[in-house]
Parts: structure tokens; C-alpha cells; sequence
């Protein structure tokens, strides 16, 4: 938080507070390659790790054959291996993820995550 206090010459104050969020360089992006979601409780969701701060963002996952089974525009917001409400058959698939980052850098990354249930 800051704070600017301002005072007159006839002694009236005013005073200001903004609070400034500090992101550090997005050095290396952890996009993992294998998930389970299995509902214990751990590693259920497949989405990028610290990337807090983007903006612009789209994660979206696709089958084999190029249908897009998971898009979302909330860096929050992970896959839970289900499409239509149904879980994926074990495997691989394929995402791309797009977004601009607090550091005004555009990010772009695609590759393949492994469903293990």
C-alpha cells in the first residue's frame, strides 16, 4: 500500500492510498505433463502454475482428432480431464495456452498433457 498526505499552506490535508500489486519476471512458465484427476484432492486440475497477474489468458485443451474438449479464459480455472460432463479416456492430450503477462510479455505455448487416473 501507499499512501501520498498533501498539506496547504492554510493547513488542510488530503490523502490518497493505492495499493501496487509487484509481479517478478514470468523467468520460467511450469506447465505440467501428466495429471490425475481421481478427486483425492491432489493435482486434479491441469492448468499452468504461477502465472498470477496475466491477463488476455486461454488455456484450451483438444482430443486427437482436434476437438476442442476444454477452453477457459481463467488463469484459476484448470481441466478436470471430463468433457460434456463425462470423464476422458486415459491418455494424452494435446493444449495450447495464450496470455500476456504482467511484465507485458505475450506467451505462447502449446504441447501434450498425460490424464493417469
Amino acid at each position: 500500500s501507499i499512501r501520498l498526505v498533501v498539506q496547504s499552506n492554510f493547513g488542510c490535508q488530503a490523502q490518497k492510498s493505492v495499493y501496487l500489486y509487484v509481479f517478478p519476471p514470468l523467468d520460467k512458465l511450469f506447465i505440467p505433463n501428466a495429471f490425475t484427476p481421481d478427486g483425492d484432492g491432489l493435482n486434479d486440475l491441469f492448468k499452468p502454475a504461477n502465472i498470477d497477474g496475466s491477463t488476455d489468458y486461454t488455456l484450451t485443451i483438444f482430443n486427437r482428432w482436434g476437438e476442442i474438449l476444454f477452453i477457459s479464459h481463467n488463469p484459476n480455472a484448470g481441466w478436470n480431464g471430463q468433457y460434456q460432463g463425462k470423464n476422458v479416456q486415459d491418455g494424452i492430450y494435446m493444449f495450447t495456452v495464450n496470455f500476456l503477462y504482467s511484465d507485458g510479455q505475450l506467451y505462447s505455448e502449446k504441447g501434450t498433457v498425460h490424464i493417469l487416473r
